[in-house]
């Protein structure tokens, strides 16, 4: 491999990267195909064909819980984004779609830097191709990150931007990152925790809309926690009892 000259090796790159997506090598587990195909796509500098790749790989390994290879993924595609032409982008995802899963990777990656610096360029894109969805979903991620570096007044102005967006124009699972936000903040900055309760309440009735067992186990944790702060534990370890059983049963 190291032999050869660069014309040649990307020209080899393409060759397995056909050979792989006509099924010629059977032994190939269909759950590593895509960061296969990323890999030789983008070392054959078929740059159309890398950004699919990138998207589908960083997709895969985020269902499976790799997060870490997950943002090394989404990260390449935000990188090849930029320089696939506009038609072909346009076939994927928007800029500020893409920026937002790189986002959500890199804190759960453990990485809240890079989730911050993505986090950024995502609501940059956003002043530009305002989606109130994808908005919420971005001021979510990246209001966590800031928490975790310790940013907290900036964390603090994008939870309150997010606790004060419009539910009745978002979908269900963006409606229950507001209803989050507005909890957390109730009881956390206001003490009002009738309050927190309500909105935790607001949150299980939206999950149950949608039959989602993961949103359902999400909307009990808050409730439980607003129990807790109420001082009603048994009741907060009944609802924690109710959110694990969900998470299990959606394999969260």
């Amino acid at each position: 491999y190291q032999d050869t000259l660069p014309g040649e090796r990307r020209r080899l790159h393409a060759i397995v990267a056909h050979a792989l997506e006509g099924g010629a090598d059977q032994s190939i587990d269909q759950l590593d195909l895509p960061s296969l195909l990323a890999h030789h796509w983008y070392e054959a500098r078929e740059l159309d064909h890398a950004l699919a790749a990138s998207i589908d790989a960083g997709d895969l390994a985020a269902r499976r819980s790799a997060h870490r290879e997950a943002l090394h993924h989404l990260e390449r595609a935000v990188e090849l984004w930029h320089r696939v032409p506009e038609a072909q982008v346009q076939a994927r995802m928007g800029l500020a779609d893409l920026l937002q899963r790189a986002t959500r990777e890199a804190y759960l990656a453990g990485e809240p830097g890079r989730a911050v610096e993505l986090g950024r360029q995502g609501l940059d894109q956003l002043e530009i191709h305002g989606d109130p969805a994808l908005r919420a979903r971005v001021l979510d991620d990246l209001s966590f990150s800031l928490n975790q570096l310790t940013e907290e007044d900036e964390a603090e102005a994008l939870e309150l931007e997010l606790a004060d967006m419009d539910t009745a124009a978002l979908p269900a699972v963006e409606q229950m990152l507001v209803l989050d936000a507005r909890s957390r903040l109730f009881r956390f900055k206001h003490g009002d925790h009738a309050a927190a309760r309500a909105a935790a309440d607001e949150m299980l009735a939206v999950a149950r809309t949608t039959g989602d067992k993961d949103l359902e186990a999400q909307a009990q944790l808050a409730v439980g926690c607003s129990l807790a702060d109420m001082q009603d534990f048994d009741g907060a370890i009944e609802r924690a009892g109710l959110a694990s059983e969900l998470a299990m049963r959606a394999g969260d």
